[in-house]
């Protein structure tokens, strides 16, 4: 782990995901902690990669996940230096429009939040 690309990433993030409905290992548990750190270390990039699993793969297990952890946490850490680029990726993407309805405020800043909620499709 180190390396890998926004893709591998993402695929491997939605495959961890996916298999653990199952119960089922996978060797893709390192992407869940790689797009925590990428996150927490590099915003735009990580809403890239949440966008590109949301525009590979908006199942249940996928999404809920993503809009509770990488993308809620990204809005709390990283809220207003990232909105703008929030906005624009929900303006043209609709399955991200609609992760961020799965997003809670928790401790992201108000003025982030309403931006948050004014370009949401709708709270789930």
């Amino acid at each position: 782990m180190g390396d890998e690309s926004d893709e591998e990433i993402a695929f491997a993030w939605i495959d961890e995901r996916k298999n653990y409905e199952d119960r089922k290992r996978t060797n893709s548990l390192w992407a869940l902690a790689a797009l925590d750190s990428i996150c927490a270390k590099d915003p735009a990039r990580g809403l890239r990669i949440i966008e590109g699993i949301c525009s590979k793969d908006c199942s249940a297990p996928v999404i809920e996940v993503l809009a509770a952890g990488p993308m809620e946490e990204l809005l709390v850490k990283h809220g207003p230096k990232i909105i703008e680029q929030v906005e624009e990726v929900a303006g043209r993407n609709p399955r991200f429009k609609e992760l961020l309805g799965g997003v809670w405020q928790r401790e992201t800043e108000s003025g982030v939040w309403e931006r948050v909620v004014a370009a949401r499709s709708r709270a789930w």
